[in-house]
């Protein structure tokens, strides 16, 4: 009887050691899994971000290239428009003076 007792102890101790190592991998496997889950998440919310922040940052440039061109254009059209009066009084003054005829 103490015989078959000791064989019930040891089997059961062998059973507990064999379901903690078995809650250890399935621990590990599970963490392993989760943790790649997570960091494929993080890294596409990351990658989304950054596109999205590309694309704004993008926007922006080009608004404010656009702004630049207009207010160029505009200050070559005023410079244009200051020489044609330039001419236009030149003409008056040789006029008067009797340069052109």
């Amino acid at each position: 009887m103490l015989d078959m007792e000791a064989r019930f102890e040891k089997q059961e101790v062998m059973l507990e050691d064999r379901f903690q190592r078995q809650t250890e991998e399935v621990t590990a496997k599970v963490t392993a899994k989760v943790t790649a889950e997570v960091k494929s998440y993080v890294d596409k919310k990351i990658d989304e971000a950054v596109s999205e922040m590309t694309r704004q940052f993008n926007a922006g440039v080009e608004i404010i290239r656009d702004d630049f061109k207009g207010a160029h254009k505009d200050q070559i059209s005023s410079l244009g428009d200051k020489a044609s009066e330039h001419e236009a009084q030149i003409t008056v003054l040789e006029q008067r003076v009797g340069l052109r005829g």
